[in-house]
Order: C-alpha cells, then sequence, then structure tokens
C-alpha cells in the first residue's frame, strides 16, 4: 500500500496540518498509521466530513444555487458570538452574503473547476531544498574573545536571563 505524508494530504484536501494531526488522533482517518512521531496516511485515503458542524449548515457543501444566509442566522449566529448589532447592520450584512455567495455560484459554473487542484502556496514547497551552508569570513575565536566586553574561561560572559 503506498502512502503520503500529512503535508501531501493537506494539500490535496484543502486542510490544514494540524487538522489532519487531529484526525488522524482520533482514529477518523481509516488506515493512518503512526511510525515514530510522524502520522502516514493511504493514498487513496478519502477526507472524513467534518464532524465539528453541529447546525447542519455547512455553506461549502450546499449546491443549491438559490442559496441565502436568513436574517434568524444571521441573529443567532450574532448572539452566540456575543455581538450586537442594529436591524439594519443585518439587513446590511444579508445582502453581503447575498453577492458573496452569488460569486462562488459563479466560481461553481466554471466547467472542469473540480479538476483544478487548490493552491495553498505560491509554489511548490515538497521540493523545495535548504541551501547548503557556506563557510565564507571566517573570524578567529582569539578574535571573538578580544572584541567581548566580559570574557571567562576562553568563553564570552553574559547576563542571566533566567529567574
Amino acid at each position: 500500500m503506498e502512502y503520503q505524508s500529512i503535508q501531501e494530504a493537506s494539500l490535496k484536501w484543502n486542510i490544514s496540518t494540524r487538522r489532519i494531526r487531529t484526525l488522524c488522533n482520533e482514529g477518523r482517518i481509516e488506515g493512518a498509521l503512526k511510525i515514530g512521531a510522524q502520522w502516514v496516511i493511504p493514498k487513496n485515503a478519502t477526507k472524513p466530513k467534518d464532524a465539528r458542524i453541529k447546525s447542519g449548515i455547512y455553506l461549502k457543501e450546499r449546491k443549491d444555487q438559490n442559496m441565502s444566509v436568513s436574517i434568524e442566522l444571521l441573529k443567532d449566529l450574532a448572539l452566540r458570538l456575543k455581538f450586537r448589532m442594529s436591524e439594519e447592520e443585518y439587513v446590511t450584512l444579508q445582502e453581503e452574503f447575498d453577492v458573496m455567495l452569488k460569486q462562488m455560484n459563479l466560481l461553481g459554473d466554471i466547467e472542469n473547476i473540480d479538476d483544478v487542484e487548490p493552491m495553498t502556496f505560491p509554489f511548490d514547497t515538497l521540493t523545495l531544498g535548504m541551501r547548503e551552508d557556506e563557510v565564507k569570513d571566517q573570524i578567529s575565536k582569539e578574535d571573538v574573545l578580544r572584541n567581548a566586553k566580559d570574557v571567562q574561561n576562553d568563553m564570552i560572559k553574559v547576563q542571566k536571563v533566567v529567574g
């Protein structure tokens, strides 16, 4: 069986590596194995449903084209988040949500949009390597100690930083 790293699954599923670690610890990704301190996930594993959604309303998964956010929902969310808003602000917020949802529907109408891999970072971080350190102008130990304010036993003495 082929495995992938948490980073690869994060790019594939468009969720954070921290969330994937949590899902692995909860046993919600079938076939995930912990090797040492690292998790490996089967390449054919599917992204688990988000069990954190309690209200049943998850705007990302709604497919109907006429979706809108009701003022009652906004009032409920404002109450939960301890916001105080006037009636005019609720109407304005609802209009802003309607514009945003219409734009999201337009994006959903693009052909083969599901085949496009989401861009989570401007360049591929998996293939980047760290540069090799090159020692250039090296200062001798004697020069360093000569420029130090306080020297003790061929070491620079600094102030105590831990109480």
